[in-house]
């Protein structure tokens, strides 16, 4: 009876409203890759998808009396995720065309070519100022999760005691900083190919 209830989506989340940690476990191993695939029929961009899971979940752990008077969490978690999810399909429809043209952009630029070695060091350079610009732009918390994990070398857990926290809210909160990084440091590699390419 206890493997049935555990592979149990309703009984996960009530679970993760409790705050038991194995229920954070269970819904990753058991159904998150369930809502991977039901937000991938309305975005292909799997970044938003995996967002707008991880929001959702973060609503839930920072609202556990409320999500304990729902009475089937699975649904409102469908629900809002399918309802983030439209929204920010439909906020970033204007913005689909001009990636596909960065993109073309970026195959042409990345053809071979002489000044390539000079770019990548230029664009390495610039990476490093703008992330240091980005870190500093961080919400505190995102910026003491980060210091904790990659620069003292602290587990998920030995961070939520410090931050006072749920360790899987320490965990969303790395993925996210990690990410908001990441974008920078995409964003830049664009500009800096855009800008290389008409100075030739």
């Amino acid at each position: 009876m206890k493997a049935q209830d555990d592979s149990d989506l309703v009984f996960t989340l009530k679970q993760m409203a409790e705050g038991h940690e194995k229920a954070y476990r269970l819904f990753y191993l058991n159904h998150y890759n369930d809502f991977i695939k039901f937000g991938r029929l309305i975005s292909d961009d799997v970044q938003l998808v995996e967002d707008a899971i991880q929001n959702i979940l973060i609503w839930f752990i920072e609202n556990p009396k409320r999500v304990k008077k729902l009475d089937r969490p699975d649904l409102y978690l469908f629900r809002a995720m399918r309802n983030n999810l439209i929204r920010e399909v439909n906020s970033s429809k204007d913005k689909s065309t001009h990636i596909d043209l960065q993109n073309t952009v970026l195959e042409v630029l990345t053809a071979a070519s002489p000044e390539s070695k000079w770019m990548e060091k230029e664009v390495q350079s610039a990476q490093r100022l703008l992330l240091q610009e980005e870190i500093d732009q961080l919400p505190d918390y995102l910026k003491q999760t980060l210091y904790l994990r990659y620069f003292s070398n602290l587990s998920y857990p030995e961070i939520s005691k410090i931050m006072n926290i749920q360790t899987s809210v320490a965990r969303i909160y790395i993925h996210r900083a990690v990410e908001r990084l990441r974008k920078t440091i995409q964003k830049l590699e664009v500009i800096l190919w855009l800008i290389c390419f008409t100075e030739l």
